[in-house]
């Protein structure tokens, strides 16, 4: 009885032992996969915000140049239009010129009438 006792009660310390010692290693080994899981979402997560942070920047750059593209559509729009203003100008100087050459002798002769008409 004593040996079937002793031998009972070494097979039930070591099947307690064994089982301490599976839970711990099991623990450690869930412990260990959360924690990797853990780091793999924090890098997907650390990724992410990199990509978007580029997408930022790449997003500013394009409204830069755009911008850049507006302000110089501006200046050649007011450069054309100085040209038009310019040339309105041309056009009716050169109208002018043209009336007054027409003129002129037309006004030269009716003054000449006039005058020698009066005196």
């Amino acid at each position: 009885w004593q040996s079937q006792a002793d031998l009972h009660w070494q097979s039930q310390a070591d099947l307690h032992w064994q089982s301490q010692a599976d839970l711990h290693q099991q623990s450690q080994a869930d412990l260990h996969r959360q924690s990797l899981d853990n780091l793999h979402r924090q890098t997907l997560v650390f990724a992410t915000l990199v990509w978007s942070s580029a997408a930022v920047v790449e997003d500013a750059a394009t409204l830069v140049w755009s911008s850049a593209a507006v302000v110089e559509d501006a200046a050649t729009l007011v450069w054309s239009s100085t040209a038009v203003v310019e040339d309105a100008a041309t056009l009716v100087w050169s109208s002018a010129c043209s009336i007054t050459r027409v003129l002129h002798p037309i006004l030269l002769m009716v003054f000449s009438v006039r005058t020698s008409v009066v005196f």
